[in-house]
Formats: structure tokens, C-alpha cells, sequence
């Protein structure tokens, strides 16, 4: 869509240094847009025709939705009916506009007012698709045209350099982007506003919907929040429960042999886990296993402890043992310990 509702009307060259767009209301469709990155001063203009395509490079201040942009617009003669402007977001390679095109729109120049030479409307141009941007990218803004360069249209910059975080740009004929008018012309910044939306935040958690909220109706879930073993993606990278794992093994301590009289049986000691895992230890797994005078294991008893626990007293046949524990949280079990010092069940 397309609409002339500003006008920075110039008279002399002294005029021009101080014209700033003047903010008026989009259709109801971008009202949740807010405008995000501006160069608002005009001093010159510069064609856009089918020998040369501009560009300005920014660099986005919050990740959203660009579904619009305001652009300082006049003919520079009168302008066939069948010629059309063509205004894309593109990425950047190697600071450079990419092929990578990740939204466009087309104004017919007849809609845009022929006016005195250095007069501009800045004009509103609703994008076909918004471009999905990312705080912190940088992005290219193309106007390209195949109008003839004696009936092409002028975009407004200034030489100044306001707006520090990109540069104008431009690409005569062939694809080889240059800065500003030339290469002796690098200070140049075409003028410009983005407007971005961010999505709704119907849970208020500071995220919206195009800002990776995976889940706009829990505060809980968003790209800035700690994921919790829940069988839920809480930081909505993709993911459900990463970054959890399995114990690492506890420290076996020192067995004991059971008293002389009464049951046979013998104790385990251990430690619990350096590492949980990141989760709560549920509990342990202790094995005593029975040597035979060769010190090969012969037989297995196995019995759990509760997650506090730090020795367990076994009953047992008699004979010589060794014990080895393993952990136990909602990930599952770590692997065993080291074995203990043999002692007798008795």
C-alpha cells in the first residue's frame, strides 16, 4: 500500500538542512508498529533508476515484524504511467546488500507527486510481507526502478553522517555496491524510518509473538527464561528440557563389615554426586556383589536408599563384598561408582 500523508516541502538549500519528516498515522494495521530506526534529515536527493539502485544499511533496535517504512520521495520529471519503484529489506553479506530479500513492495512513480527540485513527500510504504528482523542485525533497505534516469524518482539523504549505524549506498547498473554517490562520497545516509512490531505480549513477560514467545499465554515461557524439567520448551529455542542430564557417579566411601552376632550383614558409605545434573537426586541405587577367594563376583544383592541417605546397611549371606552406588534423579540413573574396600558380611 501507498500513501503521501507528509510533506517537508523546500524552498532554498538553507531550508533543506533543517527538514525533518512529520509523523502521521498509519492504517489501523500498523498500529501495533513503532517507529525503531530514522535518519529524518534531508540536505540533497539522489535517483533511483533503472542505472542506479540505492540503498541505506541499518541496524535493527528490536527484534519484530518491519511491515513498514518512510521514505523522502519526489519525481525528478514526469513519469510515465507503466514505471514502478521497487522497495525490498534485504540482508547483508559482508556488510553489503545481499540477494537474500526478505520483503518487498512495488509503488507505481505516477503516485509519487513531481514537485519543485528539491521538494520530497516522505512517504508511508506498507511492505507486502513483513520482514522478520533480529535486534542487533543489520539489514539493507533497496529502491530500485526501471524509469528512465530523465524520469526517475529522487530519494532524500544528507551528507552529514546522522545515523550511525549503517550508510548509504550504491549500485550502478552492475552488481558492484559502492558508498553513497561514490567512492569519494562515504559519509552519506539516505533518509529513512523503519517501523517494527513486536508481536502482542498477551502474558506481559516483555515478548512478543515476534519475539521467539513461544508461548504468549504463560509469563513463565519466553526466549529470556531458565528452562525447567517440565516436558516444556521454557526458553523457546526449540528444545524441551535440554541441559539436563543424568548424575554423575556418587563417591564410594569406606565399607564397613557387619557386627559379629546377630544378621549378617554389611554397610555402604558414599557421597553424594559433584554434579546432579542439574536436577534433584531422587535417590540410590547401592549393589553389593559377593567374591569368591578368586575375587570374581559370583553373586549380585541390590537394594535403593532414600535421596538423603549416605550409608545403607545390607543384609547378606556370609561371605566376602565389595559395593558400588549409583544415583538416581528424573533423568535417570548415573553411572556406578568406584567399587568399595571388600569387607565380610557377618
Amino acid at each position: 500500500m501507498f500513501s503521501s500523508g507528509r510533506r517537508a516541502l523546500l524552498t532554498s538549500a538553507a531550508a533543506l538542512a533543517v527538514t525533518l519528516p512529520v509523523a502521521v498515522a498509519g492504517p489501523a494495521a500498523w498500529a501495533a508498529s513503532t517507529a525503531d530506526q530514522t535518519q529524518a534529515r534531508q540536505v540533497y536527493n539522489y535517483e533511483v533508476s533503472e542505472i542506479a539502485s540505492r540503498a541505506q544499511t541499518f541496524t535493527a533496535g528490536r527484534t519484530g515484524a518491519l511491515d513498514r517504512v518512510d521514505v523522502s520521495l519526489r519525481q525528478v520529471g514526469h513519469t510515465l504511467d507503466d514505471t514502478s519503484l521497487t522497495v525490498e529489506v534485504r540482508t547483508l553479506s559482508d556488510g553489503l546488500p545481499s540477494d537474500d530479500v526478505l520483503a518487498d513492495t512495488t509503488v507505481a512513480l505516477a503516485d509519487i507527486p513531481d514537485l519543485t527540485e528539491f521538494a520530497n513527500v516522505v512517504t508511508d510504504i506498507e511492505l507486502d510481507v513483513p520482514a522478520p528482523v533480529e535486534q542487533g542485525t543489520s539489514y539493507a533497505l533497496v529502491l530500485s526502478s526501471d524509469a528512465e534516469r530523465e524520469k526517475s524518482v529522487a530519494w532524500g539523504m544528507d551528507r552529514d553522517t546522522p545515523y550511525t549505524d549503517g550508510a548509504a549506498l550504491t549500485e550502478m547498473i552492475g552488481p558492484l555496491w559502492e558508498p553513497g554517490w561514490n567512492v569519494n562520497d562515504p559519509a552519506d545516509d539516505m533518509t529513512f524510518t523503519t517501523y517494527v512490531d513486536p508481536g502482542s505480549d498477551s502474558d506481559s513477560d516483555g515478548y512478543g509473538v515476534f519475539q521467539n514467545d513461544c508461548d504468549d499465554a504463560s509469563a513463565a515461557v519466553n526466549p529470556g527464561a531458565t528452562e525447567a524439567y517440565d516436558d516444556l520448551d521454557d526458553d523457546c529455542d526449540g528444545s524441551v528440557d535440554e541441559g539436563f542430564t543424568a548424575a554423575a557417579a556418587p563417591a564410594i566411601g569406606r565399607a564397613a563389615s557387619g557386627a559379629r552376632g546377630g544378621a549378617v550383614t554389611a554397610t555402604a558409605r558414599w557421597s553424594a554426586p559433584r554434579d546432579t545434573g542439574g536436577l534433584a537426586i531422587t535417590g540410590y541405587t547401592v549393589q553389593a556383589q559377593k567374591l569368591n577367594a578368586a575375587g570374581q563376583v559370583v553373586a549380585r544383592v541390590t537394594r535403593t536408599a532414600a535421596a538423603d541417605a549416605r550409608s545403607l546397611t545390607v543384609r547378606l549371606s556370609k561371605g566376602r563384598y565389595k559395593f558400588r552406588v549409583a544415583a538416581v534423579n528424573a533423568e535417570g540413573t548415573s553411572p556406578w561408582s568406584r567399587s568399595s574396600t571388600i569387607v565380610r558380611a557377618r
